[in-house]
């Protein structure tokens, strides 16, 4: 069973809960780890991750491979890609992927951490290769089967408090 945290981007606590749960999962790595960020700029709640990689590179100025941003996306459609690039050229590497998902509608607002991968665009009933060796998800609407207009209405302040605690936590933490 692989270690799994979950914090609530509405608590004092949840950017000191990612960096501390970061840390734990890396503790055996050497090295940084790559960073995916894995969503498109096109819906408001998919563009939770490229924001992450942006401000990664942009605010916080990481020492790392961050692959995945607003001006720059990976999306479904470049996710084998991306992984082929990875593995090839970060062989060896721990790759920490960060995405956005959808929960029951009391889960939204929360960020998953956990020491597996995640398989992208599983919310909305996609079939794409499991990535990453570690994973931050952020909880970012509900799943239902009426929801699906939702994916275009989610709450961008929503979406920017997430990405911002995501972001902070991964550059303390690494």
């Amino acid at each position: 069973m692989r270690k799994q945290f979950y914090y609530s981007c509405h608590s004092a606590y949840c950017k000191n809960g990612i960096k501390e749960a970061i840390q734990s999962l890396t503790r055996d790595s050497k090295e940084m780890p790559v960073i995916l960020c894995v969503g498109s700029d096109l819906i408001i709640m998919d563009c939770l991750a490229p924001l992450v990689g942006t401000l990664l590179i942009d605010k916080y100025k990481i020492n790392t491979f961050v692959y995945g941003t607003l001006k720059n996306t990976i999306t479904a459609k470049e996710i084998v890609f991306a992984k082929e690039f990875i593995n090839k050229y970060h062989k060896g590497k721990k790759v920490l992927a960060v995405d956005a998902a959808v929960g029951k509608i009391n889960e939204i607002g929360l960020v998953k951490i956990s020491g597996e991968g995640l398989y992208p665009g599983l919310g909305v009933n996609k079939r794409l290769p499991m990535v990453g060796d570690i994973s931050i998800l952020g909880i970012v609407s509900d799943k239902s089967f009426l929801n699906k207009s939702m994916l275009a209405i989610t709450r961008m302040n929503l979406i920017y408090k997430m990405a911002n605690l995501i972001a902070e936590a991964i550059a303390s933490a690494i």
